[in-house]
């Protein structure tokens, strides 16, 4: 289980600052952005090993930035979940989209290209956050990136009007923008947010209820500034909004 963990951990000690201030006190951050897709249950497994390691103070909190291929994954609740996937599995199958159960929060979603999902691999009880702080700063840092493409009305979490309970992501008006999906376990979290930059909406609308949130919509980045969204561009405002949110001081990135 460590050889992923020990591999990330060369690569952290390889990398390039990607911002330093501070000193015997600075707060380290690895960073990993992947530039190819990468399969759902490889990402799943990376997370593992590296949770272990940070868990037993191997490497420094982690955070893992990559785009998936076509994927519709269900939460913890996979009985709730699977009744909000529209389309039968056998013709996502046909389009090329796999249907996957998550040990993550929340209820269904999809990730695929275009998408860009972030997960932090962070030690809570060494930081001295709780669960509810932890995903209210998920948020903050998606509605920071957006203000960056002059998107000034992103909100984080807001009630359902049909039966008042909270909804967690990043909405602007009744359309989701960012989704968020954790799991944390021995004060170490994993899973994280996935913000829609160039996504394919339609498979959102199409094929599944996202979040088993019925008459919610979803749009991206690149419909709400009306046109490209560049990727290398986004991922260092998602670090940078991440750092600051968090209080890291020594910021460490690679791209593989």
């Amino acid at each position: 289980i460590f050889g992923s963990a020990l591999w990330f951990l060369c690569g952290v000690r390889e990398s390039t600052p990607f911002a330093m201030a501070g000193g015997a006190t600075a707060k380290k951050l690895g960073v990993r952005i992947f530039r190819s897709l990468v399969p759902y249950g490889q990402a799943q497994s990376l997370q593992t090993a590296i949770h272990c390691a940070r868990k037993n103070a191997f490497v420094p909190d982690t955070l893992l930035i990559l785009q998936h291929p076509s994927v519709v994954t269900v939460g913890k609740r996979a009985e709730v979940g699977l009744k909000s996937i529209k389309t039968d599995e056998a013709t996502l199958k046909e389009l090329k989209c796999d249907v996957l159960k998550s040990d993550r929060g929340g209820d269904v979603t999809y990730h695929g290209p275009g998408q860009i999902v972030v997960y932090p691999i962070v030690h809570l009880r060494e930081r001295k956050l709780g669960a509810r702080k932890y995903v209210e700063k998920l948020e903050n840092v998606m509605i920071e990136v957006a203000k960056k493409h002059g998107i000034t009305n992103a909100k984080g979490q807001m009630k359902n009007e049909n039966d008042g309970s909270d909804m967690s992501g990043v909405w602007v008006g009744k359309k989701k923008l960012g989704a968020v999906g954790v799991k944390i376990s021995g004060g170490v979290t994993s899973h994280g947010f996935a913000l829609n930059s160039e996504t394919d909406l339609e498979f959102f609308r199409g094929h599944i209820m996202p979040c088993g949130l019925e008459g919610m919509d979803v749009t991206s980045l690149k419909e709400l500034v009306g046109g490209e969204v560049k990727r290398e561009r986004l991922e260092v405002e998602i670090v940078d909004a991440f750092a600051k949110e968090y209080g890291y001081t020594e910021v460490y990135t690679r791209r593989c």
